[in-house]
């Protein structure tokens, strides 16, 4: 992964592997990476409006 975020980075490949077949596992990890950052962002939105809603429910039972 290191040879994707840093083309100039001193990442050692396996000598039983060529390099495409680790630039492309690093690739991968890196689209894993990437989707997992977005599935938190989407749990961290839906919490924020879970508790915006909860806030509103609250001002209309204090007002009811």
């Amino acid at each position: 992964m290191l040879s994707v975020l840093n083309p100039n980075s001193n990442h050692r490949f396996h000598k039983c592997m060529p390099k495409e077949v680790h630039q492309i596992y690093d690739t991968l990890k890196l689209m894993e990476q990437q989707e997992d950052t977005k599935k938190v962002e989407v749990k961290a939105k839906k919490e924020e409006y879970n508790k915006a809603d909860n806030k509103k429910d609250k001002l209309l039972d204090i007002f009811a």
